[in-house]
């Protein structure tokens, strides 16, 4: 039977855990289906980035405002949504985590390269250094740990970015589409946290992503919760951003955190929810400043 109206399926999460791929599968499979992608709906959250994205002053570090074009959602589904509130039609919503800190250290550097920085290069063009984004890294890690928004507007949002790993479920997903995954656990043999209500959440884990075994699972695991069956998760073509895969690469090879830092990135609800104690240990071994 052929479906009169397309399902909508929202990738809908934090910035930096596997978005872009989960946006080629879905396209993909579902070329009938309205299928969009962003990471911020709530009225706080677009109004802080549009002030610092508005200033003119000494304090506007970002370099390139002509790419900044971040913080709201799509035009394409601006009509259903009123007051941070979802008010459209029955949804779909593909989410993800990742190891915070891993998630941290991509997500400034992806904003980084994207924005650009007025004090140092943070930016192969702008002559960048590992080291320059480990100082920039460690300035975001000050404020959002701090809560001080400082008087520098990259620094800030990347401060609000990395912030976002722990309030991003009861802060975005919950008030606009009534989604709560409090009570619910992440189901360790299928690979994936499901909801069904209104809107239905599939919620998943990059790590699992990078894993033959896994991988597997969670295509089943996806398979089920979209109705088309899907083999592989498509892979991303960097080759146009080798200058900055090579920057990248050097500056997580080289940056490490104190103990006290990874207390902090880890010590949350979402990470207890999502991963195991060991898990976590694995992920301070390779971060670890010894």
């Amino acid at each position: 039977m052929t479906k009169t109206k397309p399902d909508i399926f929202l990738v809908f999460q934090m910035a930096k855990v596997a978005s872009r791929s989960w946006m080629k599968l879905l396209e993909a499979t579902l070329p009938n289906s309205t299928i969009v992608h962003f990471h911020v709906i709530s009225d706080k959250r677009v109004n802080r980035v549009k002030r610092l994205i508005e200033k003119t002053d000494r304090h506007q570090t970002i370099k390139h405002l002509t790419n900044a074009s971040i913080g709201h959602p799509p035009k394409q589904i601006q009509p259903f949504i009123v007051n941070g509130q979802w008010i459209g039609p029955e949804t779909k919503i593909i989410t993800g985590v990742r190891d915070p800190v891993a998630r941290a250290i991509s997500a400034v550097g992806f904003q980084c390269n994207r924005l650009g920085y007025t004090r140092f290069g943070v930016t192969p063009r702008d002559g960048g250094t590992a080291e320059n984004l480990i100082d920039i890294f460690y300035r975001a890690l000050k404020a959002a740990q701090s809560n001080n928004t400082q008087n520098d507007t990259l620094v800030s949002h990347l401060a609000r970015v990395i912030t976002n790993y722990n309030l991003w479920f009861k802060e975005e997903l919950t008030p606009a589409f009534g989604v709560d995954i409090s009570n619910t656990p992440f189901n360790r043999e299928t690979r994936c946290l499901q909801l069904n209500g209104k809107h239905s959440l599939f919620a998943y884990r990059v790590e699992d992503l990078l894993n033959n075994d896994t991988e597997k699972i969670l295509l089943k695991s996806t398979s089920d919760f979209i109705g088309e069956r899907v083999t592989n998760f498509p892979q991303s073509d960097t080759s146009k951003e080798n200058r900055y895969q090579a920057l990248y690469t050097d500056f997580v090879k080289k940056i490490k955190l104190s103990d006290k830092d990874m207390d902090w990135f880890y010590n949350n609800d979402v990470v207890s929810k999502f991963y195991s104690p060991h898990e976590v240990e694995v992920f301070k071994s390779r971060w670890r400043r010894h």
